[in-house]
């Protein structure tokens, strides 16, 4: 269970503790001592020493220590017999006035995950893992990890609070609460390098996570808000050699899209959502920063593929909170459509994730399909 973290992290403040109250137990070697003393003087603290010896990659040093308030780490690997310094990072780390501590993972300690989205993931350390950690006296307040992937250390997971974690599994970003046991998860490139990490740039939540549109978004499995229409893409092929228009609704009536001029290429990614009497809510990439969500024509199908339905019923109505935006690219630039005003009275049909609705509406005599956040939504019912 998840909990297993959670009561490892306790044991390993406890652990790290015992070690701070034997600080004079940390013996730098005498080249790592003098590169210090070269390049920043007298320190103000040394909060931590460890090494990573006889591993596949090598021997490895990491100190940890605090000068002029500024947490900095850095880092020696052996060479001919000799230490030398490979990172020197504040920006890798946490800050702040609380007290840090610098831990590792012995080879051979296992440890495992366990999310609802998801089997148990389970490891056992290389011995090529640590982790940096303040505390206040009590419990872990924020952290970082890293191990050994690729040729490097590289960003195992991290930590802002007591109650909210983030790991990184199989190249996705994993976000889990404690204490009310949210779970998400997202598909993203993030720096993950050691030497170009900064902690306190890395997402908090999967809002946060800028998307590559240049490829296919995932899309989180996560608790929705209402009984509306799931949108999620099918495993399904499109034709080739084709190019489409693109329109605002499931219909030429509602208008094409990108201001009359929305095309999509079928030799392109294209994420198919659901049909509706002959057409097809696709989402696609209009370039690195920009998704559209639209609907063609269903020809452009390959037969014989079963796509779901979209009902195109009411599943509840809502009325906006504050006036907001309509998009059509809920998951990358949120470029707007038009405003929607405050106290609007909107349709929902379906919903993306668990942040944005697929409503319809009128507005000045027509009909508009988009999204717009759940965040700006009173429904008129319990849903």
């Amino acid at each position: 269970m998840r909990f297993l973290r959670v009561l490892m992290l306790a044991a390993l403040l406890f652990l790290m503790l015992l070690c701070a109250q034997a600080e004079n137990a940390w013996q730098l070697p005498a080249e790592i001592e003098i590169e210090i003393d070269r390049e920043y003087g007298v320190i103000d603290a040394l909060e931590g020493y460890v090494e990573l010896l006889n591993t596949p990659e090598g021997d490895f040093a990491f100190v940890l220590f605090v000068n002029d308030d500024i947490r900095i780490l850095n880092a020696f690997e052996k060479k001919n017999g000799a230490w030398e310094q490979w990172l020197n990072s504040s920006a890798a780390v946490p800050q702040g006035e609380a007290p840090a501590r610098l831990y590792t993972y012995e080879k051979g300690t296992g440890y495992n995950y366990n999310w609802d989205y998801k089997q148990e993931k389970n490891f056992v350390s290389d011995g090529l893992h640590i982790g940096i950690s303040t505390d206040n006296g009590d419990t872990s307040q924020e952290g970082i990890e890293f191990v050994w992937r690729d040729g490097g250390f590289r960003l195992f997971g991290y930590h802002y609070n007591t109650g909210s974690f983030v790991d990184l599994v199989d190249g996705e970003l994993v976000f889990w609460n404690i204490s009310n046991g949210d779970e998400r998860f997202v598909k993203a490139t993030i720096e993950t390098d050691i030497r170009l990490v900064a902690f306190y740039d890395l997402p908090r939540d999967p809002a946060q996570v800028v998307q590559d549109a240049s490829r296919e978004p995932v899309i989180s499995e996560v608790k929705y808000l209402n009984r509306a229409f799931k949108l999620s893409p099918q495993d399904v092929k499109v034709k080739k050699n084709q190019r489409c228009e693109v329109f605002m609704g499931p219909g030429k009536s509602y208008g094409r899209a990108g201001g009359g001029k929305a095309l999509v290429s079928t030799n392109d990614w294209i994420q198919v959502f659901a049909r509706h009497d002959g057409w097809l809510l696709i989402q696609y990439g209009i370039n690195d920063t920009r998704y559209r969500i639209g609907w063609i024509r269903e020809e452009a199908l390959i037969s014989g593929q079963e796509v779901p339905a979209l009902p195109m019923q009411i599943y509840d109505t809502g009325t906006l909170l504050e006036d907001a935006e309509l998009t059509d690219d809920p998951l990358s630039s949120k470029a707007k459509v038009l405003t929607v005003k405050e106290g609007t009275k909107v349709d929902i049909m379906a919903q993306l994730d668990d942040a944005w609705l697929y409503v319809q509406f009128m507005q000045n005599g027509k009909t508009y399909y988009g999204f717009l956040p759940v965040s700006v939504m009173r429904y008129d019912s319990n849903g």
